[in-house]
C-alpha cells in the first residue's frame, strides 16, 4: 500500500515519484553517479550528456561565511532547485530561480553584490551550472559548499 505522502503513478516499467520522497530519490541517484567518479580532486564533475561544470569556478562559499553575509545583508541567494522543493523549505531570503529562468533574471541582479547559488547538496549540478552561467555574464557568483541538506544538518533556520 503506498504512503499517503508519495504519489507514484504506475507507467508500466517506470514510475514517476513526486512528493516528499522525490528530493531524497534525486539525491540518492546523484550520489550514486558521483560515487563512480575518481576521487582525485582534479576530475571535473561531469553529468551524462552535459559538458563539464565547475572547471573554472571559484571555491564554494562555506555555510558559516554565507550566514555572516546574510546577517550583513551583503549577498543575494539563489535557490536553483525546482519550485516544489523550494516550497518545502529554503534558506531564508533565498530567491527561487530555475536554470531555465536564470537568463531572464540575470540582468536584474546587481553586479556589485555577491551571489550565492545552492541546490540539493554537494552532488547536485544545478548550482554549478548556475554560477557558470552567471559568471559568464560578469556577475560575482559562487556556489554554497554543500546545499540545503547540509544547511539543515548545521541546525540553521529554514523558511517555508
Amino acid at each position: 500500500m503506498p504512503h499517503d505522502h508519495v504519489h507514484a503513478p504506475d507507467y508500466g516499467a517506470h514510475q514517476a515519484y513526486r512528493g516528499k520522497l522525490f528530493p531524497v530519490l534525486a539525491d540518492l541517484r546523484a550520489r550514486a553517479v558521483i560515487a563512480c567518479l575518481p576521487d582525485d580532486g582534479a576530475t571535473p564533475l561531469r553529468w551524462p550528456g552535459r559538458a563539464a561544470v565547475g572547471t573554472d569556478a571559484p571555491e564554494p562559499i562555506s555555510r558559516e561565511d554565507l550566514a555572516q553575509r546574510m546577517a550583513e545583508g551583503s549577498v543575494t541567494i539563489l535557490d536553483v532547485r525546482p519550485a516544489d522543493e523550494f516550497a518545502m523549505g529554503h534558506i531564508p531570503g533565498a530567491r527561487n530561480v530555475t536554470l531555465a529562468d536564470l537568463e531572464g533574471i540575470a540582468p536584474t541582479l546587481d553586479h556589485g553584490t555577491q551571489i550565492v547559488a545552492y541546490c540539493r547538496g554537494p552532488y547536485c549540478v544545478y548550482s554549478h551550472q548556475a554560477i557558470t552561467a552567471l559568471r559568464k555574464r560578469g556577475l560575482n557568483a559562487q556556489r554554497l559548499k554543500g546545499g540545503l541538506p547540509e544547511w539543515r544538518e548545521d541546525g540553521r533556520m529554514v523558511s517555508v
